[in-house]
């Protein structure tokens, strides 16, 4: 359990008898209004169940490791802003249980607060890396996250609950990730000359080499890279882009990135201004 109002910011263990009833068994700190909770092997030793706990006010996921018997080691937290739901889920398919955090967002404040999903990567050690924002793409605050092969590909995709009633599908294309994760951004520039360049870094997560099929970008941009054509596990390389506006006016667009292993497109978002 968390989050009730005669326990505070805790967890509270109730260990089962076997009759229906249950024991009080010790409680654990986490930070200000825990909202949700989620159980999974965040380890190699499936023996022991582990927690994770989305603390909406203190912005942050809390990871408590089992020690087997139904105690808990202390919280070590991970920080993601406003979250109010979390699941536990391995969904990069590399064995080790991950995380996803829904992430609320702040209406009057979406520029530094936008409402999203947060996915945080296991290490298979009960560790995990940062988490990886994704927008939702709609203004209302997201409340809730669940996840499920949405589109028959067997690689779980997420769904968003929003506070305006809809659901929105995040699909889950593959074994590629960006750094950064935000849209490239050139601000103004005049028409008929050309941007310095804004770069991105393609990873390849997954456990296969990644060929690369196409990259391409949308008109009033172009695109460089320094991707070979496989990219082998683990490693990485580079994305350059430029804007080049032919005529006045805000313009978006997008690099498309093709490649053997992801279900669809990878893009990297883009926008700018002609003047």
């Amino acid at each position: 359990m968390s989050g009730e109002s005669f326990s505070g910011d805790q967890v509270d263990i109730l260990l089962g008898n076997g009759n229906g009833t249950f024991t009080a068994y010790g409680y654990y700190p986490v930070s200000a209004t825990p909202q949700s909770i989620a159980v999974g092997y965040f380890t190699s030793d499936k023996t022991k169940l582990d927690l994770a706990v989305a603390n909406y006010l203190g912005s942050s996921v809390s990871v408590l490791l089992g020690n087997g018997d139904g105690t808990f080691q202390q919280s070590v937290y991970y920080p993601t802003s406003f979250p109010t739901w979390v699941i536990a889920q391995d969904l990069d398919g590399d064995g080790n249980i991950d995380l996803a955090a829904s992430n609320v967002g702040l209406p009057e404040f979406t520029k530094e607060y936008p409402p999203g999903v947060s996915v945080l990567k296991g290490n298979g050690d009960g560790t995990f890396e940062p988490g990886v924002f994704y927008r939702s793409g709609n203004k209302s605050g997201v409340n809730y996250v669940a996840a499920g092969d949405f589109n028959g590909d067997h690689r779980p995709d997420l769904a968003l609950v929003v506070e305006s009633g809809q659901v929105i599908t995040l699909l889950n294309t593959g074994a590629v990730t960006f750094s950064p994760t935000t849209p490239l951004g050139f601000g103004t520039q005049a028409a008929g000359t050309t941007s310095t360049a804004r770069t991105v870094t393609l990873m390849n997560t997954g456990t296969k080499p990644l060929e690369i099929v196409s990259i391409k970008a949308s008109p009033d941009f172009a695109v460089k890279s320094s991707c070979a054509a496989r990219v082998a596990p683990g490693a990485n390389c580079t994305i350059s882009a430029w804007f080049s506006p032919a005529k006045q006016g805000t313009k978006r667009g997008a690099i498309e990135v093709i490649d053997s292993v992801s279900s669809k497109p990878q893009v990297i978002e883009l926008f700018g201004t002609g003047t």
